[in-house]
């Protein structure tokens, strides 16, 4: 059973695993369930406007008892695109003499697609003002997995920024047909930031990682949940004054050629403020590297 903000969008058909069972005192009996989730249903999701959850549904009745109801939550990973191939067709599996066809593992399909999405693959983005250019950002792939870090190389151009701020944000925007407030503001999620100091810095690389609990890009006909790196790069404004050479982090102060000088740090930098954002696409993983990433982070410690 799925739940959505204002109610259930897909449950699934109930599975009876036992009836009129009895039991000596003290003893015990494992059931086990299986059941196949529909590869076109959203991720779990909880986000500002709408939530996306998914039940295991457990209910128990004993004689001349009320029911019993156990909700069991459980997380939805879930890749757009894929289509769920699990054995034989029904037709193969009611003749008796066809040949058996090979079950397919659909995790190593899920995987297969996963690892063609975040192949190397280089961008690279020119971010100019009027004044030319600030910098170039370089990315070594198209998408990147849950758990994964985004690695971000700058190459800094003619115009002097004094400092860059990336943050790694989420973006959720409900679509015009089901909103309930006219104009609905997109909704921003920042996961991770990080801030470099870029005076006479030619070129520098910078971190953002993806946490582990979030969900990857997907939309519905509901909302749109997409990702992005923000970047804030503060453009230096300082002018010279007749006779002062001007350097940022320092003032050098000269009147003529050779002569004495006179050093002395600046107290403020005007700047200007450029915004700039980079779609990124954020896909799922399996369980398994999600507790290896999981395990790895908890086991790292600093050396000093």
């Amino acid at each position: 059973v799925s739940t959505q903000s204002t109610g259930g969008f897909f449950s699934s058909d109930p599975d009876i695993l036992f009836c009129d069972l009895e039991m000596p005192p003290n003893s015990t009996k494992v059931l086990t369930f299986s059941g196949t989730v529909p590869t076109h249903l959203p991720p779990s999701y909880r986000g500002s406007y709408i939530k996306y959850s998914y039940l295991v549904l457990v209910g128990l009745q004993r004689v001349n008892r009320p029911v019993s109801l156990i909700s069991l939550p459980i997380r939805i990973i879930n890749l757009p695109g894929i289509s769920h191939t699990n054995g034989p067709s029904s037709t193969a599996k009611d003749h008796p003499f066809a040949k058996k066809e090979p079950t397919i593992n659909f995790e190593d399909i899920f995987m297969d697609k996963v690892q063609s999405l975040c192949c190397k693959k280089t961008r690279s983005f020119e971010v100019k003002t009027n004044a030319g250019l600030v910098c170039v950002v370089r990315l070594s792939r198209s998408a990147y997995r849950l758990g994964d870090p985004i690695e971000v190389d700058l190459e800094f151009g003619g115009v002097s920024c004094v400092q860059v701020t990336l943050k790694l944000q989420a973006m959720e925007t409900i679509s015009p047909e089901h909103e309930t407030i006219p104009e609905t503001d997109s909704r921003f999620t920042t996961h991770d930031v990080t801030t470099i100091n870029c005076i006479h810095t030619a070129s520098t690389s910078a971190s953002l990682h993806i946490p582990l609990n979030v969900v990857n890009s997907f939309s519905t006909n509901l909302v749109l949940v997409r990702w992005q790196v923000h970047f804030e790069f503060l453009i230096s404004q300082l002018q010279p004054s007749p006779g002062e050479l001007v350097d940022l982090g320092n003032t050098l102060v000269s009147g003529e050629v050779g002569s004495d000088c006179e050093w002395r740090p600046l107290q403020s930098v005007p700047v200007s403020t450029l915004t700039w954002e980079m779609p990124v696409r954020v896909v799922p993983t399996i369980p398994q590297y999600i507790a290896t990433i999981a395990w790895q982070r908890t086991q790292a410690k600093d050396t000093v």
